[in-house]
């Protein structure tokens, strides 16, 4: 019987499971690497490792099943193994990020957001974090009263604990914060079925296999960067490859050069990855890589843009990467983190459509240049899901050629929210309108797209469209319009929202410029933005705010939060750069 079919049956092996047989059959083969400052070897663990460590964390959990245990680690393998040893004890694990001493006022809100929610009772660190946590205490009472545990400093036990081969499938396995790119984080309850399905249908759809290397330097504590940097290793029984997502932004180089040395087969990112990659990495870094072992380049979390494809094809050439191992996929934490992806069979789709026509919630392909909105297909869904294109509104099915919120039924969705019984309700229970009760039920994803040719494309946010006399804009549109502007326009860092003046919707762009960029050069940058927009969109835009790098608040998985940006911009606390 397959994974996939024990997750239907209402059974199925859980990963800790799969850690023990992996364990057992092949105790020397390398499951983890962890590189320090992106490139020396900071620690390594095999797979009967990997099981050791875990189960004497699942010791110290013994009597805690069903407890919630915040997972507090910097990057490296300790998350790893607490992580596991969670599944071996049935706790709930929840993946998150210590809070950064520097910048309290950002990252410890989130905690405590988190915290409280999930009523945690446990949480699990390196001895470091756990001394440092101390401190917190009077700016985080949620945390007080957890029962602090610093997994790195536990020794191996001879009553370590013993996984439980089997489970419900529907027995919760941990708990996925989202990002919070349109609204607070909410916990998504991932069960040991939602893993065995999504981990299987990656599998089918990247071919990763036993023996292979993948390499990732995603946050661990994200959905994307902990399916595939941590999940598929013990599932496919492959080789991961970790480092840190700040020793890869420092020197984006590192994340090729690991590719090349490791020769993996499978590695990706965000769509600013590949563009900070094609723009930073230098020619003397690039003639010692070899990337023609790469043969699945994933690119999912924000929208793909076929510019940063193109360009990173283009720069990486002569490297030995080929454009036919791109795979867009689309996803999201409500249904573990995969949904769709292209099938590895020739180069992405990328068609032009008619920009009006998709504001109008109709697909047409461009007749001219500048009209076209360019979008890059995400292939297809699992043949055993349902993915339907409706409109939000009524909750009728749209036809192939026309616009509507995307809705996913499939093993893979998640069993609701933590804690919220009417969030749970209105995003994961949702049915067509054809008074066919055997339909669904759906999951609301809140994203807007459509097929065509059989193929599925991404147009934006339900919440972040812009309406302007009727008509819908995708923000992503504008800010890629403004992207290609101006040279001095920092790409992927643009944010654009509207306001109401009067009884007007007004549009709002605000850009983060280039570190080497001078504030009289912001005149000349606002004129070609509003130019390029009006040009592109026959839309007018009220202000257009330079700002400096890093000024756009992001989610913990690097997409722009409009909602926070456009709250910033209305109480006047963006520092604006502005020609003398």
């Amino acid at each position: 019987m397959s994974t996939t079919d024990r997750a239907h049956d209402g059974s199925c092996q859980t990963l800790a499971a799969q850690l023990s047989r992996r364990a057992r059959e092949s105790p020397d083969a390398r499951a983890f690497t962890y590189l320090d400052g992106g490139e020396e070897v900071g620690g390594t663990l095999s797979f009967a490792e990997l099981e050791q460590r875990a189960r004497s964390v699942g010791a110290a959990l013994r009597g805690a099943e069903g407890e919630r245990a915040l997972l507090l680690y910097p990057p490296g393998l300790d998350f790893v193994v607490a992580f596991f040893g969670c599944l071996y004890a049935g706790v709930v694990a929840i993946p998150a990020y210590p809070p950064d001493p520097g910048r309290l006022e950002r990252t410890l809100p989130r905690l405590r957001a988190i915290a409280a929610n999930a009523r945690a009772t446990i949480a699990l660190g390196t001895e470091q974090v756990c001394l440092a946590a101390q401190a917190l205490r009077p700016f985080a009472p949620e945390l007080a009263d957890a029962r602090w545990i610093a997994t790195d400093t536990l020794s191996e036990v001879s009553d370590a604990i013993e996984p439980a081969p089997l489970r419900r499938g529907s027995e919760l396995a941990f708990l996925q914060y989202t990002s919070g790119s349109t609204r607070a984080p909410r916990g998504v309850m991932i069960t040991h079925a939602n893993i065995a399905d999504n981990a299987a249908a990656v599998a089918r759809v990247t071919g990763l296999h036993e023996g292979a290397t993948t390499v990732s330097w995603l946050p661990l504590y994200h959905d994307m960067g902990l399916m595939n940097g941590v999940l598929m290793a013990v599932h496919a029984g492959c080789h991961s490859v970790l480092m840190s997502p700040v020793d890869f932004l420092r020197k984006p180089s590192r994340w090729l050069a690991a590719i090349s040395r490791y020769r993996a087969m499978m590695s990706g990112a965000p769509s600013f990855a590949y563009e900070l990659c094609a723009r930073r990495v230098r020619d003397e870094e690039r003639r010692g890589l070899d990337l023609a072992c790469w043969s699945v380049a994933y690119n999912g979390a924000e929208p793909v843009r076929a510019s940063a494809l193109g360009r990173f094809a283009d720069a990486f050439a002569s490297c030995g990467f080929r454009p036919e191992a791109f795979a867009p996929a689309y996803g999201l934490a409500e249904s573990t983190v995969y949904v769709a992806s292209r099938t590895l069979a020739g180069k992405p789709r990328v068609s032009m459509f008619d920009a009006h026509a998709l504001a109008d919630g109709r697909v047409e392909i461009a007749s001219t240049n500048a009209r076209a909105t360019t979008l890059v297909s995400h292939g297809i869904a699992p043949a055993h899901w349902d993915l339907r294109i409706v409109d939000a509104v009524t909750y009728e099915e749209r036809s192939e050629g026309r616009v509507g919120e995307i809705w996913v039924h499939g093993p893979s969705v998640g069993a609701g929210y933590w804690a919220d019984e009417e969030a749970t309700a209105e995003t994961f229970s949702a049915r067509i309108a054809d008074g066919r009760v055997s339909n669904g039920p759906f999951l609301r994803t809140g994203d807007l797209g459509f097929r065509h040719d059989g193929e599925l494309y991404i147009t934006g946010r339900i919440k972040d469209v812009i309406v302007v006399r009727g008509a819908c804009h995708h923000p992503q549109d504008i800010e890629q319009t403004v992207e290609s502007s101006h040279r001095a326009v920092r790409p992927g860092c643009i944010a654009a929202f509207s306001i109401e003046l009067g009884d007007e919707e007004r549009i709002v762009v605000v850009a983060e410029l280039e570190k080497d960029v001078t504030p009289a050069d912001a005149g000349a940058v606002v004129a070609a933005a509003q130019d390029a927009v009006i040009a592109q969109h026959e839309l007018a835009v009220h202000e257009v705010v330079c700002v400096r790098a890093g000024t756009i608040p992001k989610t913990s998985s690097g997409k722009i939060q409009r909602d926070a940006c456009r709250c910033a911009f209305l109480a006047a606390t963006l520092e604006r750069l502005e020609a003398p």
